[in-house]
């Protein structure tokens, strides 16, 4: 095995819910994608059922791949071609996503606090703390994500619970579906891809795992708390801004912004926005991992770690030559990306089970 440690089920439930925040925190695309401000809440809900369905699935399958990663598992039982394909195609997904939350991050600071910075700088420093992580194993990704959420709930806390005087529940109202039911389906969309094509890292993780019969458990856990604080927030993001909510690239930040405690307290959004930076860090810190751990056993290398820091530099490439600007970054991730994270994990979840019956067969026979 090329990577050695071991994680807690505790410490696989903290990395999904930093998987998650990571792009609800920063430049929230989801947004762009409601038609109704009113029902946006009704995504969240829709997207995280649906979620848990693919994902009781999905981690059912895994408890076959005993010490394999999901890379080794399908090499092993659909041969070394076809295989092999299936985990390129999902070592570039790993690539993209950590490039995209580079690049994600970079936005963030460009139209915020720093706008006359170029982003190349933003996404170069946050991409070496991600990779300098990555480098020293899954261990050191998981012990930092169990101190970076607390962190990243406490200022969620503060950002939700001290923003009561603008509140106007008026705005919840009225709830109808002006376009009909299809409204729904590019939100809900959205949500699903995200969990579903993020979630799949699990087949990296789930032979590191001290106890792997609690995996399901954490992966459960993780996407209900992160669906119920979602739902929170979306319902918090419309009383506050009403049918302005679409219209906002980083809805938390915007919500920060509004935080006055008498005369002294207020402008914590750069504090704020310091707690993003290494959750951001973290979860590129994990998908280089991921790419690196699986394109070593695909190489069948005797080690990882020297592959990190170059496709850290690849992914730096890759976050400014794929979007020119961030209506780029935004459009992609609003259409293709919602369909082809969706058709991939699907497509994954067939060939599993398609995998799981070959073993089965191999075993009989």
């Amino acid at each position: 095995m090329l990577e050695h440690g071991k994680i807690s089920a505790r410490q696989l439930f903290f990395i999904l819910v930093l998987i998650r925040f990571v792009p609800v925190m920063l430049l929230c695309t989801y947004s762009y994608t409601l038609k109704t401000v009113q029902i946006a809440w009704l995504n969240d809900v829709l997207g995280v059922a649906l979620s848990l369905l693919y994902l009781y699935l999905f981690v059912r399958l895994c408890k076959g791949f005993k010490d394999k990663t999901i890379i080794e598992y399908l090499e092993s039982n659909l041969g070394p071609v076809f295989g092999k394909i299936i985990g390129i195609i999902l070592v570039i997904h790993f690539f993209i996503i950590a490039a995209s939350d580079a690049r994600d991050m970079g936005e963030t600071f460009t139209t915020t606090i720093m706008p006359e910075t170029p982003i190349i700088v933003f996404i170069l420093i946050i991409v070496f703390l991600g990779a300098n992580a990555a480098r020293n194993g899954l261990e050191v990704i998981a012990r930092i994500s169990e101190f970076t959420v607390p962190i990243i709930l406490l200022f969620l806390f503060i950002t939700i619970s001290l923003n009561y005087k603008f509140i106007d529940v008026k705005n919840l109202k009225p709830f109808y579906f002006p376009q009909g039911f299809s409204e729904l389906v590019q939100p809900t969309g959205s949500i699903l891809s995200l969990y579903i094509g993020e979630f799949i890292i699990v087949g990296m993780i789930f032979p590191y795992l001290n106890k792997m019969q609690k995996c399901s458990k954490s992966v459960i856990l993780a996407t209900l708390f992160t669906g119920v604080l979602f739902v929170i927030l979306c319902i918090d993001m419309i009383v506050i801004f009403g049918p302005t909510f679409k219209t906002l690239s980083i809805p938390i930040l915007s919500l920060a912004k509004l935080i006055f405690i008498a005369n002294f307290i207020e402008r914590i959004e750069g504090i704020v926005i310091l707690s993003w930076v290494l959750g951001s860090a973290i979860k590129i810190a994990l998908f280089l991992w991921a790419t690196a751990v699986g394109t070593g056993q695909i190489l069948k290398l005797k080690s990882y770690q020297p592959l990190i820091y170059p496709l850290g530099a690849l992914a730096t490439v890759n976050s400014i030559l794929n979007y020119e600007r961030a209506a780029d970054f935004i459009n992609f991730f609003t259409g293709p990306w919602i369909v082809y994270s969706s058709t991939l994990s699907i497509s994954l979840l067939i060939i599993l089970y398609i995998a799981q019956a070959l073993d089965k067969q191999k075993v009989k026979s």
